[in-house]
């Protein structure tokens, strides 16, 4: 079922940035909600790692405190 979600958060997220980075890149920030659940923590570290640093690379050079920043 979280897989599903993150599917559809991940789309979303992706449309309204502008599909600047890749679809991967807005599932791993979907995943922010799910971070300490089972569902998360078993995954193998290697891909926790990757949804860290695909999170990461999309949130550097954001204004966190304007929730209305596209980045540019």
């Amino acid at each position: 079922m979280a897989d599903h979600y993150i599917d559809v958060l991940g789309r979303a997220i992706w449309e309204y940035d502008g599909k600047r980075f890749s679809l991967d890149h807005y599932k791993a920030m979907a995943w922010q909600g799910l971070e300490g659940t089972d569902v998360y923590e078993n995954k193998p570290q290697a891909e926790k790692d990757a949804i860290q640093a695909k999170k990461s690379a999309v949130l550097q050079g954001r204004n966190n405190t304007n929730c209305n920043d596209h980045g540019n």
